[in-house]
């Protein structure tokens, strides 16, 4: 299915264990992104936001990017941070943060 991630389609609401995305930096309205996603979480659902500081530059193929401590501030403001993985494998330092509702 073909959908962009800023609109919220009401069937979906509370119906997900977890919504997973490695394209967050491709959000052109971040805030309202993430308010959605979690949005359709069941109360014990996760959303897993994928980032790489590569992420943190804004350039022509990235609308949003932020550092991650703006990352982080964004997420406290829409949703509550269950935790943040790091991963660092072949140079490539990325994490994974885990989201619930607040």
């Amino acid at each position: 299915m073909q959908w962009d991630f800023h609109k919220l389609k009401k069937q979906w609401v509370g119906k997900f264990d977890f919504v997973y995305s490695n394209a967050f930096d491709h959000a052109y309205d971040p805030e309202l992104c993430i308010r959605n996603w979690i949005s359709c979480l069941q109360p014990k659902g996760l959303c897993v936001i994928e980032w790489s500081r590569n992420n943190a530059e804004n350039n022509s193929t990235v609308p949003f990017g932020a550092s991650l401590r703006g990352l982080k501030l964004l997420f406290k403001k829409n949703a509550k941070i269950d935790s943040i993985l790091f991963i660092n494998e072949k140079n490539i330092k990325r994490f994974l943060f885990f989201l619930c509702k607040k």
